[in-house]
């Protein structure tokens, strides 16, 4: 038997297949249906498991006796074949933009990989039920036979295919065989930004049914305007109980569903109580998960529940490191964990249908969701790889032959999710450019449900993505952008004109995270801001080497790929957190507050709930140490609402002093544990305290034509005339540094700079180097004094910066170095930047352990440390290093005032700013050469030593979206600048904070 090859017929979308329906199982009794475990119902055989596979390189090898070969392998199910490493099942490729095959749609490639699925049932086949298999997942379209008879072909990777297997069953043994092919003409419209991967990627069952059992279920409710009153409807017949959030029955009976309730209690996402609508028909239980909201736009202003909330969001993908797109409902679990944690409030499913039982979790766990299509066809725009094309980006979008497979996925996103309170906006896909077929998907959806929100961010390309005359821009109800500059989203707002919210799809890309608060301050600035979603929340990697690894794209020779685009989230692979997500968690807190005089106000940014479910932690710390603290369980502040709490009378003095408030869950929710931290906040209570002088003993100096050696307190420097630099410290008769101090202006660069790293490597500022022009040596009234006209430069270029370098050192021991350095104006005029400025200590092997007072525990950057606070926090260098899946620039921490490293015998060596608040310190076992040049974290080899970093300033991290050079105006700019800081080394510990008070 030759497979009919419908995967290159456009117009056979489905062969075989049952209509699309809302997810449910059904069960056998009513109480098996109200606990909802789909594995205990009698109706429900899963499949997942072990299966026979046949690998092949292309379709067209596949037999005409293929129901009779011999399999040699198995494989899981579900899982994509490719994450099956070293066994030839093809390779794991990452593309965000092209595709990977020819453009000539809707042709596929001839070499079309597929493989054979072949399993054994055993089956009670029963003469009055009818038995539906049902594939939620598959890559990209499969073809069915049951004992050897053709039964269906179906695609659309994303959405769910059933098909009635009644007839082909027996009663007894049975033989499945499931082939499924890599590409099918609807690959065209699956371009999304993820691996390409392929096979059965999640649950096959079978559902035993009666045969008069109801098909589909469309449950609609409709809430009054002053929410006082609801509905419940469902267009069938049969027997139903409907059930309160607390297990009441309020409504049951026979015939057509109609229910009328008085002060129905709201679904929101800060309490997110559901109904249970069980109905009974056929001798089948199931039950129906139910929530009342009320959406309504007021101008260019979106209300939930009568409530002009603000959407907190995150976009999901489905991705696992060790199974690819299959992920299992802990997995989904420990996801909604996660987001919940990050206070998000919304999830988009970028770009496809989730998992059905993802949506009960949202359901359940209060997340709103914008509910994608699985359409994107972003490779349309390059007819050659890097020349875009707008108007050939909606090439398919816009032709008519196209329009049924549009409008099937519009369907089958629609009809399988139509009953979920968590739905507040239905998505038309991504990056598809815009047309007609857009605009069919949307009718669609508005003939089954006219109060739909439709959303497409492409919907604003009308101008120039569509021919001429035409506009689409009516498609989408919401202004929705991706990236959008501040600038443009402000002006939007303020245009009276606008009509619509406004609404980030995804913003602040987190291949480097950065910037997260200014857009957060703009959502609550702006009423036409509905909110956005943050991009995105983990990364993409298939895992190497037992997990110990994990690689990107091209790692494994594919081709075409975008490399690390797919390493942009805010948890890593194995969902442990990333620190760009303490940031997006801080943006996104249900609270803010104000200080004044020991009084705190706090303001509660919920809409429907209090505060009460969490008690306030707050300390004050003097030089890292609480000396006074207290707990408020009284948190009832009404939503948008502030209440003031008196803390303490006197605050006490000093120069490092903070009061921390954290707020903190009094009892252990689903989503986190009792005490688990939602968030917190800081102030800055430090007073300006008088220095310390120091003694006027001068050290000891000893100068030959090369060196100047400086001695005291057991500590000796020396300095190397030449080259204008400490070449050795010796501590207690040992030498601590491995190398001379230098100055560092490279930073290994993040992610979202990879458009900076070439202006960069033009201005030769990797391999900078200083030029000294002479040292003089001379005393002052406490220290002695070493001045050196110096610059900076590297290979073919005139010096990056000119300057003067100063050395003094005390008779404490301890020295200041520092530079006044002014930048050659040429840097400037070409919008080139220096990607750091400090100073870099190489120290010997063994000093470990680290400790700063700076903001922490994360790494931080001037622009992200918002979610990170003040304190004293001690690691060690090996723990402070972060591991990024392909090294970049870590480790460092904003606004320190002061670090120390020291070794297991408690000697070390401290180093503080003089002046600058900016100061950050950082230690690692890694150079940035070594970070740059290393393509895997698990690649990098430490080094014995220790090296630090302390630095004037680090350019920011992250632009706003992919590879996006950071705007300018977030640069380090060419102003003249001045920088010291202080060092000391010591034998047997140190006082900190009795260092930096010293005046120098």
């Amino acid at each position: 038997m030759k497979i009919k090859a419908y995967h290159k017929d456009l117009n056979s979308l489905h062969v075989g297949c049952e209509k699309p329906r809302a997810y449910y199982i059904p069960y056998q009794s009513e109480e098996a249906a109200l606990d909802g475990n789909r594995e205990n119902s009698s109706n429900f055989i899963n499949l997942r498991g072990e299966w026979n596979f046949k690998f092949y390189n292309s379709f067209e090898d596949i037999g005409e006796d293929f129901l009779s070969e011999k399999f040699a392998d198995t494989i899981p199910v579900p899982k994509c074949w490719q994450t099956e490493l070293g066994k030839g099942y093809d390779v794991p490729l990452y593309s965000n933009l092209f595709y990977p095959f020819p453009l000539d749609p809707p042709h596929v490639p001839d070499e079309n990989p597929a493989g054979h699925y072949n399993r054994k049932i055993n089956l009670s086949k029963k003469a009055d039920k009818k038995y539906y298999i049902n594939f939620e997942g598959v890559a990209s379209c499969f073809y069915l036979y049951v004992n050897g008879g053709f039964a269906a072909y179906s695609q659309v990777s994303h959405n769910t295919s059933e098909v009635d297997i009644t007839d082909l069953l027996c009663n007894g043994e049975n033989t499945l065989d499931v082939v499924v092919v890599k590409w099918c003409d609807g690959s065209y419209l699956e371009d999304q930004d993820f691996f390409r991967l392929s096979g059965i990627f999640r649950e096959v069952y079978i559902l035993e049914r009666s045969e008069n059992a109801i098909k589909d279920i469309y449950i609609k409710t409709e809430v009054s305007e002053d929410l006082g009153s609801a509905s419940v409807t469902a267009d069938v017949e049969a027997e139903y109980k409907l059930l309160a959030p607390c297990g009441e029955i309020i409504a049951q009976g026979g015939g057509k569903i109609e229910i009328s309730i008085d002060s129905p209690v709201m679904w929101s996402s800060e309490k997110p109580e559901l109904y249970t609508l069980v109905i009974n028909a056929a001798g089948e239980y199931i039950a129906f998960k139910i929530g009342f909201k009320r959406i309504e736009f007021k101008g260019n202003v979106a209300y939930v529940n009568n409530q002009p909330i603000k959407l907190y969001g995150v976009n999901r993908h489905d991705s696992n490191p060790e199974t690819g797109y299959y992920c299992d409902l802990e997995h989904m679990l420990r996801d909604i964990h996660i987001i919940k944690q990050g206070n998000c409030n919304t999830v988009r499913t970028s770009h496809y249908p989730n998992d059905p039982r993802f949506l009960e979790l949202c359901d359940e766990y209060g997340l709103m969701v914008v509910d994608e299509a699985d359409i994107e066809t972003h490779g349309m725009g390059f007819e050659y790889r890097d020349t875009w094309d707008w108007m050939r980006w909606s090439k398919l979008s816009i032709d008519d032959e196209w329009e049924p497979a549009y409008v099937d996925r519009a369907e089958r996103l629609f009809e399988r999710d139509k009953n979920h309170a968590c739905v507040i906006m239905w998505s038309l896909g991504n990056e598809s450019g815009c047309g007609k077929n857009h605009r069919a998907m949307g009718k669609f959806i508005k003939s089954r449900d006219p109060k739909a929100i439709i959303h497409y961010e492409n919907s604003h390309l009308e101008f120039k993505a569509v021919p001429v005359g035409e506009n689409y821009s009516d498609i989408s109800d919401v202004e929705s952008r991706m990236y959008a500059p501040l600038e443009y989203t402000a002006e939007y707002c303020e245009n009276k004109n606008s009509k619509k919210p406004f609404y980030f799809c995804e913003f602040c890309c987190s291949m480097s995270t950065g910037n997260i608060h200014a857009h957060c301050d703009m959502f609550r600035k702006y009423p036409a801001i509905w909110g956005g979603c943050f991009w995105e929340l983990t990364d993409h990697a298939i895992a190497v080497n037992g997990g110990k690894g994990y690689r990107y794209g091209g790692d494994f020779g594919d081709y075409p790929h975008n490399s690390i685009c797919c390493i942009d989230g805010v948890v890593f692979p194995d969902r442990s957190l990333r620190p760009g997500f303490a940031d997006m968690k801080k943006g996104y807190e249900p609270f803010e507050a104000t200080y004044d005089n020991g009084k705190v106000s706090v303001f509660n940014r919920r809409y429907f709930e209090t505060l009460s479910d969490m008690y306030i932690e707050w300390t004050v710390e003097v030089n890292g140490e609480s000396v006074i603290s207290g707990r408020i369980d009284d948190t009832s502040i009404a939503p948008q609402s502030a209440k003031e709490y008196n803390l303490f009378d006197n605050a006490p003095v000093s120069d490092c002093c903070y009061l921390t408030i954290k707020f903190r869950n009094k009892e252990a929710c689903k989503w986190a544990d009792a005490g688990y931290e939602v968030g917190f906040l800081q102030f800055d209570l430090s007073a300006q305290q008088s220095k310390n002088e120091l003694s006027a003993a001068l050290p000891a100096v000893a100068e030959d034509s090369r060196f100047i050696k400086v001695e005291s307190n057991g500590i000796c420097y020396t300095f190397d005339k030449p080259y204008g630099r400490i070449s050795s410290i010796i501590c207690g008769g040992k030498e601590m540094l491995s190398q001379p101090v230098q100055i560092e202006i490279w930073k290994a660069h993040g992610y979202n700079q990879l458009g900076d790293a070439d202006d960069r490597r033009s201005a030769a500022m990797q391999a900078a180097v200083q030029k000294t022009y002479s040292a003089t040596v001379t005393s002052e009234d406490n220290c002695i004094k070493i001045a050196c006209p110096v610059s900076i430069g590297g290979p073919a270029v005139v010096p990056i910066l000119k300057g003067e370098m100063v050395y003094k050192f005390y008779g404490d021991g301890s020295a200041v170095m520092g530079i006044n350095g002014e930048f050659r104006p040429l840097l400037a005029e070409m919008n080139m930047h220096l990607p750091r400025f400090g100073f870099r200590f190489g120290m010997k092997g063994g000093y470990e352990n680290m400790e700063y007072f700076g903001k922490g525990p994360t790494e931080t950057y001037a622009d992200r440390h918002l979610g990170a606070y003040y304190g004293k926090f001690t690691t060690t260098v090996t723990d402070n290093f972060v591991p990024y899946i392909r090294p970049i620039e870590n480790g460092s921490h904003f606004g320190s005032k002061y670090g120390v490293v020291s070794d297991k015998n408690g000697s070390g060596m401290i180093f503080a700013p003089v002046a600058e608040d900016t100061f950050c310190f950082n230690a690692s076992h890694f150079t940035p050469l070594m970070l740059e040049e290393t393509k895997h974290n698990d690649e990098l080899v430490p080094l014995e030593d220790t090296i630090v970093y302390a630095d004037y300033r680090i350019d920011v991290q992250a632009g706003r979206g992919y590879y996006e050079t950071v705007e300018p105006e977030r640069k380090w700019g060419f102003e003249p600048f001045e920088y010291s800081i202080a060092i000391k080394p010591f034998s047997s510990g140190i006082n900190p904070f009795e260092f930096i008070k010293d005046k120098r």
